[in-house]
């Protein structure tokens, strides 16, 4: 409905906001023409002075009728807005406020606990299906996109079995970078150890260090 013809004016402004609110449903414009004599006058000044003023309306002198129409319209509204708080309290019984709302620091804080979460489910499981041992834990995992890119690969020179020499491509992930930690040159220290002793201790620190948890 976007026009409404009135040809009997209402005793007061809520009576009149009752039947030309159907021109304004999802906040469409609408218009109003209205038939009136000269003791509805101070009606019309009114519905003026409260259009101009675009602010909640002050009802008063309301018909018994229309009345109880704002007691049930009010009702429902309770109703209504009771229903969308028990929902959310349902998803939300705690009352903590969603993660769009809580800022960047509170985001990221509810970001880690979630994977915290998810990891731990997924630890379990594990367990439960024999793949780790009581008290394994997961892995380290390399990032997936950091190892996407061609930035990350390596070329190695590698002599093969027939004495040539081929291009061997490696993804950074895959080795360990050797550079500055072994110098043929240099005078050994009396009882350091060697560089095949400190590969072993890497290799040793390195699986103790994929055993624990990266949550």
């Amino acid at each position: 409905v976007d026009h409404i013809i009135q040809y009997d004016m209402p005793r007061t402004i809520s009576d009149y906001l009752h039947r030309v609110g159907r021109t304004a449903r999802a906040g469409d414009p609408g218009r109003v023409t209205s038939i009136c004599a000269n003791k509805n006058f101070h009606l019309v000044r009114e519905i003026k002075e409260a259009s101009r003023a675009g602010a909640p309306l002050d009802i008063r002198n309301v018909s018994s009728k229309m009345r109880k129409i704002l007691r049930l319209v009010k009702k429902q509204q309770i109703v209504k807005d009771s229903k969308d708080r028990r929902k959310w309290r349902k998803k939300n019984p705690f009352g903590i406020p969603t993660r769009g709302r809580a800022g960047v620091i509170k985001r990221h804080i509810f970001k880690q606990e979630h994977f915290r979460r998810k990891n731990m489910k997924q630890l379990l499981f594990l367990r439960r299906r024999g793949v780790l041992a009581k008290k394994e834990k997961l892995p380290r995992q390399v990032e997936p996109m950091r190892e996407f890119y061609d930035s990350q690969e390596v070329t190695e020179l590698v002599r093969t079995s027939d004495g040539l020499l081929k291009l061997h491509a490696k993804r950074r992930g895959e080795i360990r970078a050797k550079v500055g930690e072994y110098d043929p040159s240099a005078t050994p220290i009396e009882g350091a150890p060697t560089y095949e002793q400190k590969g072993q201790q890497k290799k040793r620190l390195i699986s103790k260090k994929l055993r624990q948890p990266y949550f």
